[in-house]
């Protein structure tokens, strides 16, 4: 199960980065959930993680687990959802580039065969242009088959990644200094 640990000095720095100061180093870092989301872009999912969010005392109250583990769920289900019609126009784009590369590939095929045929030129320059119209056909195709067969891996891999956040126990430890007390999970 990965262990992620954010330290955050207000809640709302879960879902908004913080204003960038150049003068103050920790003000450079992302949001928490950019935080979360990149430790968990290599890990193994098969798990739900253990998120540890470290605030300052006055930002922690009895519900603040409750609220955080709320807003983490309604925020991964939004970009689940995002994620899905995403794979869906993806798949649209692949299926109507398939469409137009097999109409293209057909084409080429069709001059190809009637240049074997025919041999309107030179034997050489008819063999130039048969291959080279075979090759111009199926690299018609690239867009498609790039599409349908290895596109949606990223989108899928970032959904597994919101599910797992999403799934994930939720703790936050009040920071006095560094660190000091865990409030349990309600």
């Amino acid at each position: 199960m990965p262990h992620i640990s954010v330290h955050l000095k207000h809640r709302s720095n879960l879902f908004e980065s913080r204003t960038p100061d150049p003068f103050e180093d920790e003000n450079l870092y992302p949001s928490g959930i950019e935080q979360i989301h990149k430790e968990l872009t290599d890990s193994d999912l098969r798990t739900p993680p253990r998120i540890t969010i470290t605030l300052p005392s006055a930002e922690i109250a009895e519900d603040t687990v409750d609220q955080i583990q709320y807003a983490l769920e309604r925020t991964c289900r939004h970009e689940e959802d995002q994620l899905k019609k995403e794979m869906r126009s993806a798949r649209w784009e692949g299926i109507k580039a398939l469409q137009t590369g097999v109409v293209f590939l057909l084409i080429c095929m069709l001059g190809a065969f009637f240049i074997q045929k025919a041999e309107p030129f030179g034997e050489f320059l008819n063999f130039i242009l048969e291959e080279g119209l075979f090759i111009i056909g199926w690299v018609s195709m690239w867009r498609s088959v790039d599409l349908l067969l290895f596109g949606w891996w990223p989108l899928h891999r970032e959904g597994r990644i919101y599910r797992a956040i999403r799934s994930a126990k939720v703790e936050v430890e009040a920071a006095e200094g560094r660190w000091a007390r865990n409030i349990p999970a309600v």
